[in-house]
């Protein structure tokens, strides 16, 4: 039996030290490997019960907080999303960065390398459940918010409902994201453009010639 890789430990007074993503155990005999062409360095792996494998698959979420809530500080509600989330395997340096839209509060962001035997939708609507826990009321699209969790990749490849879009359809532009996002995974392709993420990461910062 394969197990699935540790959670690493989260400290309430710390930030969760960086670490890059290391290939997970390799599928038995004749499973799936899933997705390892385009997330390089990560295999999918199998949680086994009595009656049934379940493959376990990774995600790229990105999480963010301008407001301070039942935690305490914005970097404190973050530490605690971690936690809440649960299989996390690398997670980013945590960093303040402007926010979009009219609010003023600078936002803290981080981004997680999460393992999980959820589907896209299971997933969405368990982070969408810890967003209310937290205290997130639904308002002004770019309003201060005391968390935000949005999943970015998935080792799956592409995902469309009408609730949820894989790969999250900003990341490309966003350097909060792209930033994080390069030091745990800056091998893994955008399963529609093919680039990964350091490449990505550069076209943004790239200076734009003046009009």
């Amino acid at each position: 039996m394969h197990r699935r890789p540790p959670v690493p430990a989260l400290a309430h007074s710390t930030i969760p030290a960086v670490r890059r993503a290391t290939p997970s155990a390799a599928p038995p005999a004749g499973g799936s490997a899933g997705n390892r062409d385009r997330v390089p360095g990560l295999a999918r792996t199998w949680h086994r019960d009595r009656r049934r494998r379940v493959p376990i698959t990774s995600y790229v979420i990105a999480l963010g907080s301008n407001r301070r809530g039942r935690h305490g500080s914005p970097r404190e509600e973050l530490r605690a999303a971690l936690g809440a989330i649960g299989g996390v395997r690398a997670v980013s340096r945590l960093r303040e960065t402007p926010p979009l839209g009219p609010s003023r509060r600078r936002f803290a962001n981080a981004v997680a390398l999460v393992d999980s035997a959820e589907g896209p939708d299971a997933l969405l609507r368990r982070l969408k459940a810890i967003e209310r826990a937290f205290g997130r009321r639904r308002g002004q699209r770019w309003g201060a918010r005391v968390i935000d969790l949005d999943i970015v990749l998935w080792s799956g490849g592409c995902w469309h409902t009408r609730e949820l879009t894989i790969p999250h359809p900003h990341y490309r532009t966003r350097r909060f994201v792209l930033g994080p996002m390069a030091e745990i995974v800056p091998g893994w392709r955008d399963p529609l453009s093919g680039r990964s993420t350091l490449p990505l990461l550069h076209a943004v910062d790239r200076p734009r010639p003046r009009a």
